[in-house]
């Protein structure tokens, strides 16, 4: 009888244990169901609050400050960089090409306080001065005469898209990109060559980049040349390049970058580049004088566009009112970019 009592207990103790483990159990898939969405609307929308997150993080895991990451609502952000040391440029070029004929009156931290073309060559020379706003965790990687941060999702690697404005009789960064094993587009007006395909991988065009299509290029006080310019857009839908990610793009034409980023980001196609490598230039004929003001102003646009300079030169500088020469190198790369945009 006492067996029979201990066999009992026995069971009825694994009887309760089991029933308890099934209640745990039961409650915990009751908990995950009230945390999951109940609607395709509402997980849809959690997707995004996640892939947002994820973003952030990944851009603060690369050394970015987290910023907005609506590409559209950038713009409108403030200058957030740091300008100390700026207003040292404004007294220089103050003397040298105002003649300190008037106090110095701009705010570095204003935009719409530079108002004088000398006040806009000044803080446009400081920018290309001032402390970077990407360091690249790694060494910079050669790439022609060229520098690439190759980090993370921003390696350039073969099948990689590159293209070239303004060759310059110099194809030594077009034919790396053919070496790379990226497909390579050479855009030049002047060379007096014809269209071709120069090794397996380098496809040149005899016209140049521009914000109207036009077969006569035409600046002020220069004799016109019959060249074929057309806009970035055209040049895409010409080569099938629609909608394209392009890794690489780099413009050294003589100038014309200014009028020409202004139009890729007025028709919103910067959003598509990986890097951007830009040869500016203010020289005495071209751009004029009046426009260094909306240049700086395209300058400030672009780093509130996403673009972080990660290599910044100034190649020549002349101080002279009548002569005044700035030319700079800058080599960018876009911390909004995003292959599905």
């Amino acid at each position: 009888m006492a067996k029979l009592s201990t066999k009992k207990l026995l069971y009825f103790l694994c009887l309760t244990f089991t029933l308890a483990g099934l209640v745990n159990i039961l409650a915990i898939f009751q908990v995950r169901a009230e945390k999951r969405p109940s609607c395709p609307n509402e997980r849809k929308s959690r997707g995004r609050q996640l892939d947002s997150v994820h973003r952030e993080n990944e851009s603060i895991a690369l050394g970015f400050k987290p910023l907005n990451l609506e590409y559209e609502n950038e713009e409108s952000k403030p200058d957030e960089w740091n300008n100390t040391g700026a207003i040292e440029f404004l007294k220089t070029y103050n003397k040298e090409l105002n003649k300190n004929v008037q106090p110095i009156s701009a705010d570095p931290y204003n935009v719409s306080t530079i108002t004088e073309w000398w006040q806009a060559a000044a803080m446009i020379h400081w920018y290309f001065n001032s402390s970077l706003r990407y360091t690249c965790p790694e060494p910079l990687k050669k790439f022609a005469d060229y520098l690439l941060c190759q980090v993370a999702e921003r390696t350039v690697r073969q099948s990689c898209v590159v293209y070239s404005f303004g060759v310059k009789r110099d194809f030594w960064f077009d034919d790396a990109g053919g070496w790379t094993g990226c497909e390579v587009w050479s855009f030049d007006p002047g060379l007096n060559l014809t269209d071709h395909l120069r090794g397996k991988r380098v496809h040149f065009y005899n016209l140049g980049l521009s914000t109207t299509n036009t077969d006569i290029f035409l600046r002020t006080n220069q004799a016109a040349k019959k060249w074929k310019m057309r806009t970035f857009r055209a040049i895409q839908q010409m080569i099938g390049h629609k909608n394209q990610p392009l890794d690489i793009v780099k413009l050294n034409i003589g100038g014309e970058e200014w009028s020409v980023l202004d139009y890729l980001m007025e028709n919103d196609l910067l959003k598509s580049m990986r890097y951007l490598m830009v040869h500016f230039h203010l020289s005495p004929s071209w751009p004029a004088k009046e426009n260094y003001v909306n240049s700086f102003k395209t300058v400030t646009r672009l780093r509130q566009l996403g673009f972080r300079e990660y290599h910044s030169r100034v190649d020549s500088v002349i101080l002279d009112a009548k002569n005044f020469t700035l030319r700079a190198t800058v080599l960018y790369l876009n911390a909004k970019f995003n292959w599905f945009f």
